[in-house]
């Protein structure tokens, strides 16, 4: 599904179906009257073409966590021509003035948007799941708050909630690993890393590949394919099989070869390692 062929590109913006998409790499209180305010490049839109593309995977329902003035409702509803859209957001700042004139030619009966609703506040999110009807989902896109505890409490809330072959898409899992994100004044310095949530769910995938039948990894972002089978309560380190932790007597043991094997270096006899 190469849709970027729908976009016309441009320095910093895009336009699709006559709306234009301005570019923005920092975060800002600000939205604009000609113009989405875009949170995505260009290279992460390809990598979403690709994702789709090479999983052969066409969703036409899709719940978002994270809309800022909704220029990801319009885009996901041009570009992947959806039937039924429902996006969520934090703040209570309502559609901007861009959004309602998009949602009044292009959206109506479409696309609906929840302001002033947490990502972690499951009787909400419950409840609007059943206000819109949205179930079997297809996809589910987390572009929130990219803080660990939050983004690992939505995927449990939300994971069964997916169709069996739906994705489960996590943005921007790697934002630690970014040089400009290790600077010590940065507003985020002080906040956990997301990619070992990433790590979790790849633990799970290995362990009961029912539940999660692949994972597909971009620098972007991660979709996670939900499996045939489904848990109650869905708690991703209460689901992954570990491998238990060996008996005091064998702990003892390894410990006595590893002593043996100090000594025999200090002593210079045989049998310790080269």
């Amino acid at each position: 599904m190469m849709f970027e062929s729908m976009l016309a590109w441009n320095d910093d913006y895009f336009e699709l179906a006559g709306f234009k998409f301005r570019l923005q790499t920092e975060t800002s209180s600000n939205t604009a009257d000609d113009a989405f305010v875009f949170y995505k490049n260009r290279s992460m839109v390809q990598q979403f073409a690709r994702f789709f593309s090479e999983a052969g995977f066409s969703p036409k329902t899709i719940l978002e966590l994270g809309i800022w003035d909704g220029g990801s409702a319009a885009f996901w509803v041009e570009t992947l021509k959806l039937s039924q859209y429902v996006g969520i957001d934090l703040q209570a700042r309502g559609d901007s003035r861009y959004y309602q004139l998009w949602h009044s030619q292009r959206g109506d009966g479409i696309a609906h948007t929840e302001w002033g609703i947490s990502q972690t506040d499951g009787r909400a999110l419950n409840a609007i799941i059943s206000k819109y009807q949205l179930e079997p989902i297809d996809l589910i896109i987390d572009d929130c708050s990219h803080q660990y505890d939050a983004t690992l409490k939505s995927f449990e809330l939300l994971f069964n909630r997916l169709r069996p072959g739906g994705y489960y898409i996590i943005e921007d899992w790697a934002w630690a690993l970014h040089p400009e994100f290790q600077r010590p004044e940065h507003q985020w310095a002080v906040f956990p890393p997301l990619h070992p949530i990433i790590h979790k769910i790849l633990d799970l995938h290995g362990s009961r590949p029912d539940l999660i039948a692949s994972v597909r990894a971009f620098p972007a972002f991660v979709a996670v394919e939900r499996g045939a089978a489904s848990a109650h309560p869905f708690v991703v380190g209460d689901l992954t099989v570990q491998r238990p932790r060996p008996p005091l007597k064998l702990l003892w043991y390894r410990l006595r070869l590893a002593a043996s094997s100090v000594r025999r270096r200090v002593s210079g006899l045989p049998g310790g390692a080269g």
